[in-house]
C-alpha cells in the first residue's frame, strides 16, 4: 500500500513537470511518464529501505527492498521500449550512443547486475551491505550521466520543478549515507 502511495506522489510529480508545463504529449504518459515515475518510486523505495537498514526494522527494510526491485525491472522494462533517439537525443550523436548515453547505461546495467548479484549472495546468507551501496552508487551514476547537462540549466526547468534525475540522484546519495551509517564496520572511526 505504501508502494502505491509513492507511486502515485510520484506520477503526479511527472504528470506535472513532463505533461503539464513541460512539452511531452499525453500519449507519452503510458509508457514514458509512467516509466518516469517508476524510476523515482524505485529510488525512493531504496532509500526507504536504506533508512530501515538502520535498527531492528528488518521486515521493513525487506518490504521496501522488495519494492525496490519489482519497480527497478519494471523500470528497466519500459526504458528499454523506450530507449532511441527520438525519446532520448542528448544520449545520441551520429546515430549512435555518445559517452554520457555509454556511462548512463553502462551503470544502469551495472545496477541490474548488482541487484541480481545481490540476490544470488543473499540466498547463501552473506552480508549484502556493501553491495547495496555499491548498487545506490550505479544507480546515483546512471542520474547523473543521464541528467547532469539539464540539472545546471534551472530556468529551463518546466514549472521550476527539478528533474526526476536529479531527485533520484540526491535519494541515491542519502541511501548511499544511509546504508553506511546502518553498518558500524563501514563507518569512519569517530
Amino acid at each position: 500500500m505504501k508502494l502505491i502511495a509513492v507511486f502515485a506522489c510520484s506520477l503526479v510529480y511527472a504528470v506535472l513537470r513532463y505533461l503539464v508545463f513541460g512539452n511531452v504529449s499525453i500519449a507519452n504518459l503510458p509508457c514514458y511518464g509512467v516509466n518516469k515515475a517508476v524510476a523515482l518510486s524505485s529510488v525512493v523505495a531504496l532509500c526507504f529501505a536504506a533508512f530501515h537498514a538502520r535498527g531492528s526494522r528488518a521486515d521493513l527494510e525487506r518490504g521496501w527492498f522488495a519494492s525496490f526491485k519489482a519497480t527497478m525491472f519494471l523500470h528497466v522494462l519500459l526504458s528499454l521500449i523506450l530507449f532511441s533517439p527520438d525519446y532520448y537525443p542528448k544520449m545520441f550523436s551520429a546515430g549512435k550512443m555518445n559517452a554520457f548515453g555509454e556511462l548512463f547505461m553502462l551503470f544502469g546495467v551495472l545496477a541490474i547486475f548488482l541487484l541480481v548479484f545481490r540476490s544470488i549472495v543473499r540466498e547463501i546468507n552473506v552480508k549484502t551491505q556493501t553491495l547495496q551501496i555499491l548498487l545506490a552508487a550505479a544507480i546515483a551514476l546512471h542520474n547523473f550521466f543521464l541528467g547532469i547537462d539539464g540539472w545546471l540549466k534551472w530556468r529551463e526547468w518546466p514549472g521550476m520543478m527539478p528533474p526526476i534525475s536529479m531527485i533520484s540522484f540526491v535519494l541515491s546519495l542519502m541511501s548511499i549515507a544511509l546504508f553506511i551509517s546502518s553498518n558500524p564496520k563501514l563507518k569512519a572511526d569517530e
